[in-house]
């Protein structure tokens, strides 16, 4: 059969596969965080549907890239009621009013004030785009950010300072999702306000905030993940004819990695829904189940009346909505995504902070010959890595560990990586790469029938080592202080691309390899093609012992990126910006 595997047809591949119990890995979709803007002055909820979708532009050598929410999300936007200088002890609960300054020219916040901006409403998981009237000299990043949360004041998340010289500096504010209306008492000119945001504005310890001309503005900014395809609604699939094992065909290539599919059986006035699983093992003859075949694009009824229920028949069956897409070419990088599919007048303008990841395209059919030339040993291993990821399960890698000479039973041990979605600073957490009870458990069923009776399958997390750089990178002579802040979050964003698992980023935007450790090395290749940089110095890792020049990782394990520190100079060697994060 290997020797002859080149002269047989696809289909006769498909076919002859099938019956082997081999399956070729699936495409996969990519995942990105896109965020909205707002229209000015706004004060309203927006929702954003399930279904609505974003594009890259094409071009001659680049297709057209759609990304689809799969899930309703509810944004909220805000206006700006007032903004002034009051005392850093004073809050809404205090006893006894205190007067709210006005910004104006020449004043200045001292170190025991604040600058108190009240908004129209509570802007929880969202960012606010901050222009103040401050002097455009200096940094900063030491400012302090916090949002009022019932009875007390939080932090927010990093708010990075802009300086525009001679514009005032615009800080992005991200707010957190305590965020809670209040009732600011008269202060002032100004009258009681209900059901306010508020957020202050702090200067760093033993430093003031000089006020220059100008106005505060508000710029309202919310994220929703998308993913890549498209939804396809309300497609019928036909009449079934009450027996076991049918199946019918899909109109459009579907993914279940992100949307698990529901269908519908319509008989007379009665619709009931059945719901999608990974296998029938667990079903009974009165369960309404059925799986999808990615492979061969189908839907599936049991085969056995026993195991999972039938359609009655003359029944009509649809799907409502289910997912389709997917491959490599979704991996796109940040700042694509700028099209609004259907406008909307609340949102002025979209992008996406962060590339798309986690698009991978389907094998060719000489991944079946991959089985057919193998070893027995390496064949299993690979075979069994190659089921998990190729699933459409949401697994991103799978590594399958040799046997233990101590086993008394057969035993598969396998590390799994799940798709996961960066933060808007390109991050993943800890947390974020463990695989659920559920996807464990539907890998298992996927898995499980294709093992040799007796094997004992073990799932575990991968031995995952986090990766913290620190570098000092110098602009080129013409780059503007805009430039250089640029470059530093450019930075930021290429070292956690690099320094990732998923597929789509890594050294060849595979994912990072397992049991590969780094050095500095990666760093200089990470920051290799940023533009405006004219060098890169002093890299090193920030490790639990100090500062080191690589970071070993274990032999089966992985890394991920952490908190970076990018510093950037200008051309004379003077610190123009910091990136932490």
């Amino acid at each position: 059969m290997a020797d002859n595997f080149n002269e047989f047809a696809e289909y006769g591949l498909r076919s002859m596969a099938q019956r082997l119990g081999l399956h070729p890995p699936l495409g996969a979709p990519a995942r990105v965080t896109v965020a909205l803007e707002m229209a000015p002055a706004l004060d309203q909820q927006v929702a954003i549907p399930v279904g609505t979708s974003f594009s890259t532009a094409s071009s001659e050598t680049e297709a057209r890239q759609t990304f689809t929410t799969l899930s309703d999300s509810l944004l909220q936007s805000a206006s700006l009621v007032t903004a002034g200088i009051l005392p850093a002890v004073w809050s809404p609960a205090a006893e006894g009013g205190a007067s709210l300054t006005p910004l104006a020219q020449g004043l200045t916040v001292d170190t025991d004030g604040c600058i108190l901006l009240v908004l129209s409403r509570p802007l929880s998981d969202m960012t606010c785009a901050l222009t103040l009237p401050l002097q455009p000299r200096g940094s900063f990043e030491a400012l302090r950010w916090e949002a009022w949360q019932r009875e007390r004041w939080v932090p927010c998340g990093t708010g990075t300072g802009l300086a525009l010289a001679p514009q005032a500096p615009r800080f992005d504010v991200p707010v957190p999702g305590s965020h809670t209306a209040c009732t600011v008492p008269a202060t002032g000119k100004l009258p009681e306000q209900q059901g306010v945001g508020l957020l202050r504005c702090l200067p760093a310890p033993g430093s003031t905030l000089p006020l220059a001309a100008g106005k505060v503005s508000l710029q309202v900014r919310g994220t929703v993940t998308a993913v890549q395809g498209e939804l396809i609604p309300d497609e019928q699939l036909g009449r079934s004819d009450g027996s076991a094992g049918q199946s019918f065909p899909l109109g459009h290539r579907i993914s279940t990695a992100y949307r698990r599919p529901t269908l519908e059986v319509v008989l007379g006035t009665r619709t009931q829904v059945w719901t999608m699983v990974d296998s029938f093992a667990d079903s009974t003859a009165t369960d309404r189940h059925f799986m999808v075949d990615p492979a061969a694009n189908r839907i599936r009824f049991s085969p056995d009346p026993h195991r999972g229920g039938l359609p009655p028949a003359d029944s009509l069956l649809r799907i409502p909505l289910y997912h389709s897409g997917g491959g490599a070419a979704g991996n796109v990088a940040s700042g694509t995504i700028t099209i609004l599919d259907h406008p909307r007048p609340e949102i002025t303008a979209v992008t996406n902070p962060q590339a798309a990841t986690g698009g991978t395209d389907p094998q060719p059919s000489t991944w079946y010959g991959a089985f057919l030339t193998a070893t027995d040993s390496a064949a299993t291993a690979l075979e069994v890595e190659r089921l998990a990821t190729g699933a459409g399960l949401g697994i991103a890698t799978a590594h399958c560990l040799p046997a233990r000479p101590d086993d008394t039973v057969p035993t598969v041990r396998l590390y799994l990586l799940p798709t996961a979605q960066p933060d808007s600073l390109g991050r993943l957490s800890h947390a974020q790469l463990q695989p659920s009870a559920e996807t464990q458990a539907a890998v298992r069923g996927r898995i499980g029938p294709h093992l040799p009776a007796g094997t004992h399958l073990e799932f575990l997390p991968f031995p995952l080592t986090e990766v913290c750089a620190t570098v000092t990178i110098r602009a080129r002579p013409w780059a503007s202080p805009q430039e250089c802040q640029d470059l530093a979050r450019s930075a930021g964003a290429a070292l956690h691309r690099y320094f990732c698992p998923l597929p789509g980023a890594g050294p060849h935007s595979r994912g990072w390899p397992v049991g590969r450790s780094a050095d500095t090395g990666d760093i200089y290749q990470a920051l290799g093609d940023l533009a405006n940089m004219d060098a890169v110095e002093s890299p090193a890792f920030q490790t639990p012992g100090g500062s080191a020049s690589a970071v070993t990782v274990d032999r089966h394990g992985l890394l991920y990126s952490g908190h970076h520190t990018v510093t950037c100079l200008d051309y004379n060697g003077e610190r123009a910006a910091t990136f932490t994060g």
